[in-house]
């Protein structure tokens, strides 16, 4: 039996609370600068943040709002920044935001440039809080009204040469737990002529780090459970019509409620309020109605919302006590079994797992959706969901499997229910021939969640799995909506029931692919062929030549490439082979991945990358020449110590510590085109292989491979060993006589094995 959220009300048996660690460290989701010299332009997703000239640095963390902060008590809290530009101990101006702002799509590199005319909407800027139409200006500008900020009480700086660290702002934090609608960040100002790191970085991004007091969870706590309009089914109210909404406040707390009141803003910032009558005893609920007049754009939901707030002096946690209802965002219903709810309530707040799923809609309103961006769509998705108790009110119905039964299962479950995909889409129909990740990492269905917002978009995109040339553009994973799943739900916005398909556009373009071998090297006069499922005569083949290129135009495939891709998943996947004579190799080529290319802006040639376990020569795989040899290594351990990576047995086993290397000597100058680490335990992803002969030393060592992502590789071309994973590198076939590995992974592994395959005589 499915049980839809309105029996939940009321079933509140435990007090759980979800576990937070002591000691948050939040990276900013949101920041940007403004500047007086250039009062209309959004500097949002721009690698710096810059001050000086009256510049200022507004900064927000969505994370608060949806995390599992609600109820906790801020002890302590800093902002940290790492200068990209200059240093500075004079004084710094610290404020807390009290007007709604964006960060804003910046000046970003466009493949289609925005009409100049028609300017984004939400961004921040010197005159604006939110630029564009219907957009909002500061009271004051640089907002410096005193309804745009207000002071900081406490707030200090501590400046080194490399980092500057603002202290002193637990009650800002605490404001941006218990009341987001009235605390939206921190604006910072200085005469220094300095610039940080922006949130566009990874390691030297700007991070909030807090530090929490024990929290009591005993006495009243009012929850804001949902927030609807009352409309007839299969009717949605006009812009303009007085409306009358359904507010459930639920006392989830340990103590009854006197009385208390319910406050809302409408989409005209107009506040009104109504008294809730009590007593509001602990465990029960209360229906509260009110009227606002209704207020909605369908092609972007984020404009326009109803905010709720519970107001109660006595509450122990004010942090659930807040919700939007957006006005034309998509509502979605959760159903789940009696035993589902079960586990469920065990790791909700305050045991109910209502809030549990407010929670999952408002990380998907302030994080997921507006995050999941790339190069044409540096805002992320507009679309926004609201949690429905009843189903038959539902745009969208979530039914949960037991694999959903956890924060992110739950939140992985209702973002692929908004995306009209499925697993025949994401999983090629054989993973055992042709390697293929099976590990997920997001939370919708497709892997590929890296944000290229700052790349040019004509430039093919590493292989997914592999990262980028650190030298090169950033491309960062996310893991949030892949480009092609965050293009879709764009297109999708206010569509709702048998409009909602995925929007599959014919992918007759012709195919221009990289080939490259484990570590990058191009993979050339190679035979490259397209196959469907289970064929063994190819659609078209080509030759790679000299630079590994190969191209295939869309006049070759006589049925067309991908045909009737959406109406049916068996034709959304070709598998590409490479061949030498000597050695093949294949790999898959889903749909998905040429719609990538499409979704960035490029209708023509799709340009990407595909990289196959093939060595350049041909590989005898029945010898090692890595067998028995001598080791050593740089903690000069004697050799019998070190003979566990040369002796063929997985069980034993020898450790290298960051930094470290570790060398065979093959006893003669070899010839070699592949070798394979076997890694017993630990996170082996980065290391480099160097080489040297003979008559040669150390230090003259050439680079045969530099690995940044092992573990991506000993999942997919290895696999697992009894005990570890086995990791194959193959690359261009060099000599050598000695073979060092060193670690530049972060932490120790175990390595229990080392094979080195010569390349067959005659080669």
């Amino acid at each position: 039996m499915m049980l839809p959220l309105v029996v939940l009300l009321g079933m509140t048996q435990t007090n759980s609370m979800i576990n937070l660690p002591e000691r948050a460290y939040l990276n900013p989701v949101a920041d940007t600068f403004i500047d007086p010299s250039a009062p209309d332009v959004n500097f949002g997703r721009e690698p710096a943040l810059v001050l000086g000239n009256r510049r200022a640095i507004l900064m927000a963390f969505p994370q608060l709002s949806w995390e599992g902060y609600a109820g906790k008590k801020v002890k302590s809290a800093q902002l940290v920044f790492a200068f990209s530009r200059g240093s500075a101990n004079m004084p710094f101006t610290i404020s807390e935001i009290r007007t709604p702002w964006g960060e804003g799509e910046g000046r970003s590199l466009r493949f289609d440039k925005p009409d100049p005319k028609a300017v984004p909407y939400g961004g921040a800027t010197w005159r604006n809080s939110r630029q564009g139409r219907d957009g909002t200006k500061w009271q004051t500008d640089g907002a410096l009204g005193p309804s745009d900020i207000a002071p900081i009480s406490g707030a200090d700086v501590i400046s080194s040469s490399e980092k500057l660290t603002l202290t002193g702002l637990a009650g800002v934090v605490q404001n941006m737990i218990d009341r987001p609608n009235q605390s939206f960040g921190i604006r910072i100002e200085s005469a220094a002529d300095v610039a940080f790191f922006s949130g566009e970085y990874t390691e030297q991004r700007p991070r909030l780090e807090i530090v929490w007091e024990d929290s009591p969870v005993a006495g009243p706590d009012l929850a804001l459970i949902t927030l609807m309009p009352q409309v007839e089914a299969g009717k949605s109210p006009r812009n303009g019509e007085l409306t009358t909404y359904n507010a459930i406040v639920k006392n989830v707390g340990s103590a009854d409620v006197p009385s208390a009141r319910l406050e809302w803003t409408d989409p005209t910032g107009s506040r009104n309020s109504v008294d809730i009558p009590g007593p509001i005893a602990a465990n029960s609920t209360k229906v509260v109605k009110f009227q606002a007049n209704f207020r909605g754009e369908t092609s972007d939901p984020r404009k326009y919302f109803i905010h709720g707030q519970v107001i109660c002096d006595t509450d122990v946690n004010q942090g659930n006590n807040h919700l939007n209802h957006y006005s034309t965002g998509l509502n979605v219903a959760i159903e789940a079994t009696p035993a589902q709810l079960e586990t469920l309530r065990a790791i909700s707040p305050a045991g109910d797992a209502t809030l549990l799923y407010q929670w999952a809609a408002a990380r998907m309103n302030n994080y997921i959706l507006p995050y999941s961006r790339f190069i044409r769509n540096p805002e992320g998705v507009f679309e926004r969901i609201n949690i429905a108790l009843n189903p038959a009110e539902a745009d969208i119905r979530v039914t949960l499997t037991d694999n959903d039964l956890t924060e992110d299962g739950l939140q992985s479950a209702i973002t692929k229910a908004l995306i009209p995909l499925s697993d025949a889409y994401v999983t090629p129909p054989s993973s055992t021939a042709v390697p293929w990740d099976k590990a997920t990492t997001s939370y919708s269905w497709l892997p590929d969640t890296r944000d290229d917002g700052m790349r040019i978009p004509g430039l093919e995109l590493p292989s997914n799995g592999f990262a980028v040339d650190p030298q090169g553009p950033p491309l960062f994973s996310n893991g949030l909506i892949s480009r092609q799943e965050a293009w879709a739900l764009q297109s999708l916005v206010g569509r709702r029931g048998k409009d909602r398909k995925f929007p599959w556009v014919p992918l007759d373009q012709g195919l221009l692919i990289r080939t490259t071998g484990l570590t990058g090297e191009p993979l050339t006069e190679m035979v490259i062929g397209i196959f469907k499922p289970g064929d063994t005569k190819p659609l078209v083949i080509s030759n790679s030549g000299r630079s590994g290129f190969v191209y295939f135009s869309a006049n070759q495939f006589k049925e067309g490439l991908f045909k009737d891709v959406a109406n049916s998943a068996e034709n959304a996947w070709y598998r590409i082979e490479a061949t030498n004579g000597y050695e093949s190799a294949s790999a898959w080529l889903p749909a998905w991945q040429v719609l990538d290319w499409y979704s960035r802006g490029n209708t023509s040639i799709s340009n990407f990358e595909m990289r196959f376990l093939m060595p350049n020569k041909a590989i005898d795989k029945t010898q090692d020449l890595a067998a028995g040899k001598l080791v050593i290594d740089e903690a000069d351990r004697f050799p019998a110590q070190l003979n566990a990576l040369v002796d063929g047995n997985p069980e034993t086993s020898v450790d290298l510590f960051p930094g470290q290397w570790i060398e065979v000597d093959m006893g003669r100058d070899r010839t070699f085109g592949q070798v394979e680490i076997e890694v017993a335990s630990g996170d082996f992803d980065q290391f480099d292989i160097l080489v040297y002969g003979t008559s040669q030393t150390a230090s003259s060592a050439f680079r045969w491979a530099s690995i940044n992502e092992g573990n991506y590789i000993g999942r997919v071309w290895g696999g697992e060993m009894k005990s570890g994973l086995r990791i194959p590198i193959s690359g261009l076939a060099r000599q050598g006589r000695y073979l060092r590995i060193v670690s530049k992974s972060k932490t120790k592994v175990a390595l229990s094995g080392l094979v080195i395959r010569p390349v067959r005589s005659g080669e």
